[in-house]
């Protein structure tokens, strides 16, 4: 029993050797800074995840951006800069000025469709010569003059064997016209063109005819979408053919025309020619 007594008043005696008046040491204040925790591998490999699908976005985007940009040239040709300065340096002759004055542009929309081309005037009365793939299952077919009038359009004959359509409007004034050649046009005579390609209106340009026969013409005059309806005229300012294609050779874009005698055989009766 005294063993186990001299045991208990030992530490008695060892707790009143501790001194509580002694001054505490402060601690260090590294001791309150959180530890620095490595993140574990498995969210470096995610970071890296991340960043490599960032990059793929992104050249996914850069060659979206870059087809965009290569797409440009076939929907707006080079050549068009040409036709365009061409067209400012015949538009200062008188002569050419006139033929504008003639040449309209044909538009229209269907169900599912728009149509936009070309046509001249071929009598006072308002008849208009254009291209039956202009017209053609159209439902409302609108004429617009060189002085940005607008005309509904009164009658339409289509032919059944050449792309041709005459489009008589609905008005009560009489128009500038052009008169047509006194026969097909011959190798190497020259070609102009006024018409309303690629969104623009009445840009002449010229070239010469490459190849000639009773049906259609070749020409070198660079033909774009919108021409379709242009007259083909020659140096005199007569119709010799009426646009309605074209095709690319090896000295670049060709037209196709339907030639003025077959122009002739499909006219109306009712049209009038100065």
């Amino acid at each position: 029993m005294d063993e186990y007594k001299r045991k208990d008043i030992d530490n008695d005696l060892d707790a009143d050797l501790i001194d509580f008046d002694a001054e505490e040491e402060e601690p260090d204040p590294e001791d309150f800074l959180a530890k620095e925790v490595k993140p574990p591998k498995e969210k470096k490999k995610r970071g890296r995840r991340r960043i490599g699908v960032k990059l793929i976005a992104s050249l996914v985007a850069f060659m979206m951006i870059f087809q965009v940009f290569s797409a440009i040239p076939s929907s707006f040709p080079l050549q068009a800069a040409d036709f365009l300065e061409t067209s400012n340096e015949l538009s200062q002759r008188s002569d050419v000025q006139s033929w504008k004055e003639t040449v309209v542009t044909v538009q229209g929309a269907a169900a599912f469709d728009r149509s936009r081309g070309t046509g001249f005037f071929v009598a006072e009365e308002g008849w208009v010569v254009t291209n039956r793939h202009v017209v053609e299952d159209i439902a409302a077919v609108v004429v617009e003059t060189d002085e940005g009038d607008l005309y509904e359009a009164e009658e339409i004959y289509i032919s059944d064997t050449a792309d041709l359509a005459f489009v008589k409007l609905q008005a009560e004034e009489t128009f500038p016209t052009i008169s047509f050649a006194a026969e097909n046009a011959s190798l190497q005579d020259e070609a102009y063109v006024v018409g309303n390609p690629l969104g623009f209106t009445r840009v002449a340009n010229e070239g010469e005819v490459i190849s000639s026969n009773d049906e259609q013409l070749l020409i070198s005059t660079p033909i774009y979408s919108g021409n379709s309806g242009s007259p083909v005229l020659n140096e005199a300012g007569e119709a010799v053919g009426v646009v309605y294609a074209s095709r690319t050779g090896t000295d670049g874009r060709q037209g196709i025309a339907v030639s003025r005698d077959q122009v002739f055989e499909e006219m109306p009766e009712e049209v009038s020619l100065p």
